[in-house]
């Protein structure tokens, strides 16, 4: 079957008069069969990232259910000072996986929703 995954993104941001956005959206074929949808909790120590049975290849949305906490996401043992990825509370960001374990990172203890499909 064709189609399983649907992503659509919309940014739009305006200050002192000046306006950029970007809006895109696509239909991606799931090339694998699992998904997975949790929620974890990213401590202040490095966290691996649960991705449920979803392995190394996929897409995977994350989603800060903090009110304060940023957390901090890398391929490798995240350090916050390191780490390529910054979702700040209440962001939730898109990412293709194609290593091994992800792992994350908080300032201050967050929740998190995470969604994975295997592609």
């Amino acid at each position: 079957m064709a189609g399983e995954i649907t992503i659509s993104l919309s940014v739009v941001g305006s200050k002192l008069g000046a306006t950029a956005s970007a809006t895109d959206s696509d239909v991606i074929d799931m090339t694998g069969n699992n998904i997975s949808s949790q929620t974890q909790t990213i401590a202040v120590t490095s966290t691996a990232i649960a991705m449920g049975a979803v392995p190394v290849s996929g897409i995977m949305a994350i989603k800060n259910l903090s009110t304060t906490g940023t957390i901090y996401i890398d391929n490798v043992a995240a350090v916050i000072a390191a780490a390529p990825i910054k979702v700040k509370y209440g962001e939730t960001a898109l990412l293709r996986t194609n290593t091994g374990t992800y792992y994350a990172i908080a300032d201050i203890a967050s929740l998190v929703q995470i969604v994975c499909f295997e592609n």
